[in-house]
């Protein structure tokens, strides 16, 4: 039983590690006369996935699913909110883009699925 009980403790960060993650990125670069450039390989999710983080240069974002603008984030001080972290997204096809900082005339967002 002891065996047992120390082979699963030793196994339990393995586990952990072997979560399946994904990624989603997305691009904006600022264009002339309001008319932005979007760049976005758009995920397709196959099961129920959270965002556990996110990265790159950007004042917030936007996440787009099969049927139009899902969800918007937007950025007070290094908080996105409505809070981000833990949003759920349903098997589907979804798309992201970041709101560009004042000044800025690109920007950029990964977020981190599991």
């Amino acid at each position: 039983m002891k065996k047992i009980i120390l082979f699963l403790i030793f196994l339990s960060p393995f586990a952990y590690m072997t979560k399946a993650q994904t990624t989603l990125y997305g691009e904006q670069v600022r264009g002339a006369n309001q008319n932005a450039q979007l760049v976005c390989e758009p995920i397709i999710l196959t099961k129920t996935m959270k965002i556990i983080g996110i990265e790159g240069e950007n004042s917030g974002f936007w996440l787009e699913g099969q049927n139009g603008v899902l969800q918007s984030f937007y950025k007070d001080e290094d908080k996105y909110l409505p809070e981000a972290i833990g949003y759920s997204l349903v098997p589907g096809k979804y798309w992201v883009y970041p709101n560009l900082l004042d000044n800025k005339d690109s920007g950029t967002v990964k977020l981190i699925l599991e």
